[in-house]
């Protein structure tokens, strides 16, 4: 295989999110975010990672709260990453209520 054509297409990729991530930041409307837009990076997230070759990514709502700079919206990013599941994948850990920073999801690439 080409490893090193492969890594640096991953690392282009990483890049592209980091300026969209940045840009999003610069937005007047960033606080609009909604949740396909967290879905769509989420999604992104799990491309990246199945490509790498993991068998599956854990995400935390509080680390993708905190990603997209948010401020008391917890509900759409728990949303976002219940969504954003499909078939094997599970949640590792909730809360109550579902709207938890602490929710971990496993998202599993079968």
């Amino acid at each position: 295989m080409e490893y090193e054509k492969i890594i640096l297409e991953i690392l282009n990729r990483i890049c592209i999110l980091e300026q969209d991530v940045k840009s999003l930041k610069n937005n007047t409307e960033f606080n609009k975010v909604r949740t396909d837009d967290i879905v769509n990076f989420i999604l992104e997230l799990k491309k990246n990672a199945k490509e790498r070759g993991k068998h599956y990514i854990e995400l935390v709502a509080n680390d993708l709260h905190k990603e997209f700079g948010l401020k008391n919206r917890m509900p759409i990013v728990c949303n976002a990453m219940r969504k954003a599941m499909q078939s094997g994948d599970e949640i590792l850990h909730q809360t109550k209520s579902g709207y938890s920073s602490t929710l971990k999801i496993r998202y599993n690439f079968n």
